[in-house]
């Protein structure tokens, strides 16, 4: 390994006021090598003085960047997943995690359309996964059925469409403040949820058993458009 590569290896991790101070060193020693091994050749220094010269720059370099001369043989090098953000935590229902760390718990498919969430949370009882746009809408995926009571749940100032997303039954929520009734998966109990965002909602049941809710100031066009990308 060379001694570039056997320094980026030992300041992965450090802050990065570190990381800078000790890359200069480097690439400052990587300099003078380079200029001393062309004085060297411009003096037309015979070959074997040209190696002898070069080998021991090239071993000065590696001595002088050898993460031990650097007081880094002591420290211990930590690979931590990023802290979750709790932006919209009023919206959302659970606790804040990384997408990495729903994932390992629930089968959560992003909306192509939107890209990465800014903040993800995770509940349980039933377990579902929220996802918080950043001046977007609200994505929630539970594994629940809808269609046994969603009707019941529905304000008569509410307007209530059936549909289809890509072959799985949905239902378009628009009108006055509205919520949604569901059952989860193994009760049989309903559930009720007042609705967290201004605007509509749209519910697919997916064919994986998982229930899509998307909610916010969207049209019935746009909000499908988005349910068509979860994947």
């Amino acid at each position: 390994m060379t001694a570039a590569g056997s320094v980026d290896d030992y300041v992965d991790g450090l802050p990065d006021d570190r990381k800078e101070a000790i890359r200069a060193v480097r690439d400052v020693v990587a300099s003078n090598l380079e200029a001393m091994q062309r004085n060297l050749a411009e003096a037309r220094q015979t070959p074997s003085d040209l190696s002898f010269y070069s080998n021991m720059l090239s071993n000065l370099a590696g001595s002088a960047l050898d993460p031990g001369h650097l007081g880094l043989r002591s420290v211990r090098i930590e690979h931590r997943e990023p802290r979750p953000s709790t932006f919209g935590h009023r919206l959302a229902v659970g606790d804040p995690v990384t997408l990495a760390q729903a994932r390992r718990r629930f089968p959560v498919k992003v909306p192509a359309a939107l890209g990465q969430p800014t903040a993800v949370y995770l509940a349980e009882n039933p377990t579902r996964v929220d996802m918080v746009y950043r001046g977007g809408p609200l994505v929630t995926e539970l594994h629940a059925t809808a269609t046994p009571v969603i009707e019941k749940a529905i304000g008569s100032a509410s307007k209530f469409e059936r549909l289809t997303v890509g072959g799985d039954r949905a239902y378009f929520i628009s009108g006055a403040n509205h919520g949604f009734a569901y059952i989860p998966a193994g009760s049989a109990e309903p559930h009720f949820e007042d609705q967290r965002l201004a605007g509509n909602t749209l519910l697919v049941e997916r064919s994986d058993g998982i229930l899509l809710r998307i909610e916010g100031k969207l049209d019935r066009d746009e909000a499908v458009r988005l349910a068509e990308s979860v994947g």
